[in-house]
């Protein structure tokens, strides 16, 4: 008989939902990073004159509130379910906008 034991383990077991959010922040971080600078780059008087750019910029901003949406429910998720209908509904208005 072997001396392991699975419930006295010692291992480290990580929370998946520690290791999403860890994930999930740094690509929203990144994201968020390129959009904004797509926005600015976007927004110079040389770009402004090419509907391409306009429909980019505006991908760019559709794309931003997305991640700030998102963000959003992520935290509340983690809160609890009690937490997230305000949100949800806020949300839900919002995605109208964007």
């Amino acid at each position: 008989m072997s001396s392991f034991n699975s419930s006295n383990s010692t291992a480290i077991d990580p929370n998946p939902q520690y290791v999403h959010g860890v994930f999930f922040s740094i690509i929203s971080a990144f994201g968020l990073a390129g959009n904004l600078l797509s926005i600015v780059v976007l927004s110079q008087r040389k770009q402004r004159a090419s509907f391409v750019n306009v429909i980019l910029r505006g991908l760019a901003f559709s794309d931003t509130f997305f991640l700030i949406a998102c963000s959003l429910l992520y935290v509340v998720e983690a809160q609890g379910p009690s937490a997230a209908f305000p949100i949800a509904v806020f949300l839900h208005g919002w995605s109208h906008f964007a």
